[in-house]
């Protein structure tokens, strides 16, 4: 019965449409104010079958108006596009639907043409690409980001997702180019720096922000210099976020990135926003690579300031030591940081040898006579033997070095020579005092 009805009403509308078409030729007055009082009738028309949700009633109306009454209402392209979406979802013949969704496109197109707001209309065009026809996500990827560059900070969140996943696709299809799907990037970013500024709900932000993050670092760029081409001067900012910083490590890391100079400039700045010992052993590692020692140094420093496990203190404590000895010729603050090392990390034979090398490497520069400077090798010996009592895992290689530095003790005679015997206690004077025991070559 209901069904009758609405046929017989949308019939009636036709034909008095179509009257209206041919009545009044001789006066163009009269037939354009018929024209718009049945322009009029139909969006109320259209309107009432919309608000009870009869989109094919709704049909018949809204056809009439697209065709022969374009600039009368928003509604039409408002109305339309829910039309020609459901149309589109439910349809099941490939080329049926193919058609349907043409005409939703255009749609999009004729609502520009007739009320503007370009920048919106885009956004929402691009997403319906990408819920019914995701193989054209490349013209879904122009219509984000004309939409994003004509809205800048008013962009809607759902246009900034879209924008940077189809990027992600474009660029694995290579269609775009990594710096440009990098700037994508910033760009989305930046808009969602600036809502946040404004107030707008901060948990919704960082889910939006989370899941761009995870797009850039899903993506593997594989281009070191367009990633420091791109990120270099949001790097640099003074404004810097760690979060940001802590996300272009990722983004250097998975593609292969960890060599670069970048990459070590990525860490000292996030060292300065939020100081961290892994990051501090980075750029130290990076240094010593890259033979630049006291940069080196300086980190190490860093990452056994802000390092709250021993153990692991210990380990940085250590490697200090070693350039401390090795590279800087420090043998002093080597034997200091060692002797640090073996406190940090009791059981640990490791930082004795360095001790010892120390001992042995800086007397060489003190004012003491020959015989002293032989008489080191005792002690070197002692860290040796307290070495191997305190790791057993050490025991073999301090053997070693125990039969290697008796062979540079003094001799026997020069021991007689200064009343000493085996056993008896001796000081080594200068930067080291210590009082070691005399020992028989």
């Amino acid at each position: 019965m209901e069904n009758n009805f609405l046929k017989k009403f949308l019939t009636t509308c036709l034909i008095i449409f179509s009257g209206m078409i041919v009545t009044g030729q001789d006066d163009p007055a009269s037939e354009a104010n018929q024209g718009e009082v049945q322009c009029e009738l139909e969006l109320s028309n259209m309107a009432e079958f919309m608000k009870i949700d009869l989109p094919e009633y709704a049909y018949a109306a809204w056809r009439l108006l697209f065709e022969h009454c374009p600039d009368a209402s928003l509604n039409i392209y408002i109305n339309g596009a829910k039309i020609y979406q459901k149309k589109v979802s439910e349809a099941s013949d490939p080329k049926r639907k193919a058609e349907l969704f043409d005409t939703l496109m255009l749609i999009y197109d004729r609502r520009i043409q007739y009320f503007g707001e370009e920048g919106y209309v885009l956004g929402r065009k691009g997403m319906d690409i990408i819920r019914l026809n995701e193989g054209e996500y490349e013209k879904a990827y122009t219509d984000f980001a004309r939409s994003t560059e004509l809205l800048g900070t008013e962009t809607d969140l759902n246009v900034v997702t879209g924008l940077v996943q189809t990027g992600a696709v474009m660029f694995n299809s290579e269609k775009i180019t990594a710096n440009e799907f990098l700037n994508n990037y910033l760009i989305a970013s930046e808009i969602i720096t600036m809502k946040k500024a404004a107030g707008e709900n901060p948990a919704k932000l960082m889910r939006v922000q989370k899941l761009l993050d995870n797009v850039i670092t899903g993506t593997r760029i594989g281009d070191c210099q367009a990633i420091e081409s791109s990120l270099k001067d949001k790097v640099h900012s003074p404004d810097v976020e760690g979060e940001e910083l802590k996300l272009c490590l990722d983004l250097l890391t998975l593609s292969g990135c960890e060599g670069s100079q970048f990459f070590s400039d990525v860490n000292e700045k996030l060292m300065e926003v939020a100081p961290d010992p892994d990051l501090a052993y980075q750029v130290a590692k990076f240094n010593l690579k890259n033979e630049n020692f006291e940069k080196a140094a300086e980190y190490l420093v860093k990452a056994i300031e802000n390092e709250d496990d021993d153990q692991q203190k210990a380990l940085y404590e250590y490697q200090l030591a070693v350039v401390k000895l090795t590279k800087l010729n420090s043998p002093i603050e080597a034997k200091n940081i060692a002797m640090s090392a073996s406190a940090h990390k009791p059981g640990w034979g490791e930082p004795y040898f360095l001790i010892a090398s120390a001992l042995i490497d800086g007397i060489k520069n003190c004012d003491l006579e020959a015989f002293d400077k032989q008489a080191v090798y005792w002690l070197a010996v002692d860290y040796c033997v307290k070495a191997k009592n305190t790791d057993s895992q050490v025991t073999s290689q301090a053997n070693e070095l125990i039969a290697q530095y008796r062979t540079y003790f003094p001799s026997v005679e020069e021991t007689f020579f200064r009343s000493l015997k085996e056993g008896d206690s001796y000081r080594i004077g200068c930067w080291i005092n210590e009082t070691t025991t005399v020992k028989a070559r």
